[in-house]
């Protein structure tokens, strides 16, 4: 071999180390996996409506003895049971457009309200006596855009105690299936024509 055949192998040997190192050192390429930002969440196509109700109620006492009006409680969140839910349901849908089926009614009762649930269907002990029974001449006014207060007054006969009030679509006197709300309130002990007001106060959206 001569002179200039040594020097080329020399040199190839040279680029070939030379290659191999590049190749070392060059950092590798990672496997990205592409995520597609088109992906609609679960969910999204759902388009319906959300629909609100908030009861809240108005106590209020008169003593004929004082001559004075007192509020017992104001705008205390009542509870809506589980089938004043079906009677709004029923409403909304078209399956219940009986106007019997209007809420038209509110009641009393003595029991402070302990066990008022969501699954009652009537107010526990309703009082059906002494000028308290269940008060079915209740009058609606507007309150606003989207709310409106039923108002019921009872002048008592005779001397009475009352805890809790329901809001009813009945004005059968101790009905049961038709309770749509109730609340419990501080008691109040009424004597003869002292009056209580309760004021339902409904608000939709």
């Amino acid at each position: 071999m001569n002179t200039v055949e040594t020097i080329g192998m020399v040199l190839a040997l040279i680029a070939m180390f030379a290659l191999a190192a590049f190749a070392l050192s060059a950092p590798a390429v990672q496997n990205v996996e592409q995520v597609s930002t088109d992906v609609t969440p679960a969910g999204d196509s759902f388009s319906g409506a959300r629909i609100g109700y908030d009861g809240y109620v108005t106590i209020k006492k008169y003593e004929a003895a004082t001559d004075k009006w007192i509020t017992v409680e104001e705008s205390k969140h009542n509870l809506l049971t589980n089938i004043g839910k079906n009677l709004i349901k029923a409403k909304l849908n078209g399956s219940d457009v009986a106007a019997a089926n209007n809420l038209s009614s509110v009641s009393l009762s003595a029991d402070n309200g302990a066990g008022i649930a969501a699954t009652d269907i009537v107010l526990a002990s309703e009082i059906s006596t002494n000028g308290l029974g269940r008060n079915g001449t209740a009058t609606w006014s507007n309150n606003g855009t989207s709310g409106f207060n039923y108002t019921a007054t009872w002048t008592a006969t005779a001397s009475q105690s009352a805890a809790s009030t329901g809001l009813q679509w009945s004005s059968v006197p101790s009905s049961s299936g038709n309770l749509f709300a109730a609340l419990a309130f501080t008691q109040q002990d009424l004597l003869i024509n002292d009056q209580l007001q309760v004021i339902w106060q409904i608000v939709i959206s």
